[in-house]
């Protein structure tokens, strides 16, 4: 088992794991840690900083996801044998993509444009019908009234 020597930042706006995490990422990257190094176990590093097991834990598992580390069941956590592929780039920018053929905003009917015209039109005649606003006769419609 290797001694790390860490120092987390309480001033940093970062939280303490993400600082953990990317000082040991550092670390491994610089060959400060070899391949196959075993770690401090969470809870001996967790106590060497003054941190909760939890932040050591998390740094350790941000670690194992990103291939950086290996963790094995009763033996504790390494530093990964082969270092984690780079996130490959495009060969190219992507190209601006073209205007949508479809708007789908919430709450905005979709009209297609060659029936606009008739859709104004028909809003048209119902505005028109509609009677003005407010209370409707107590008495109810005049065609149902005995």
């Amino acid at each position: 088992m290797i001694a790390l020597a860490l120092h987390l930042d309480r001033d940093d706006p970062r939280p303490l794991g993400v600082q953990l995490s990317t000082q040991i990422r550092d670390r491994i990257t610089s060959g400060g840690l070899a391949p196959g190094a075993r770690l401090p176990s969470s809870r001996a590093l967790a106590a060497d900083l003054g941190v909760a097991r939890a932040i050591t834990e998390q740094a350790f598992a941000q670690l194992v996801a990103e291939g950086w580390l290996v963790g094995r069941q009763g033996s504790g956590t390494f530093v990964a044998a082969a270092r984690p592929a780079p996130a490959r780039r495009p060969d190219r920018p992507a190209t601006p993509g073209r205007e949508a053929l479809v708007r789908l905003d919430t709450g905005t009917p979709w009209i297609d444009p060659r029936h606009a015209a008739a859709w104004r039109r028909a809003w048209r005649d119902v505005a028109a019908a509609t009677p003005p606003a407010g209370y409707p006769d107590p008495r109810g419609l005049p065609e149902l009234r005995t």
